[in-house]
């Protein structure tokens, strides 16, 4: 997913996402740098991120 598609998920009624990594049933391990624009996404639009970091 590139930073323009994940904006697009991001509207002003978005309350919390939720990100596990490794994801499931993928096994996508999340960069430093996506985690980062994840992070600056929910600022933006106060929204809280749930991380569920497996290991």
């Amino acid at each position: 997913m590139d930073d323009a598609e994940l904006t697009s998920i991001f509207t002003d009624s978005t309350k919390a996402i939720i990100v596990n990594t490794p994801n499931n049933p993928l096994g996508k391990i999340f960069k430093q740098k996506e985690l980062e624009f994840i992070g600056q996404l929910c600022i933006k639009f106060d929204a809280l991120c749930i991380m569920d970091e497996v290991y």
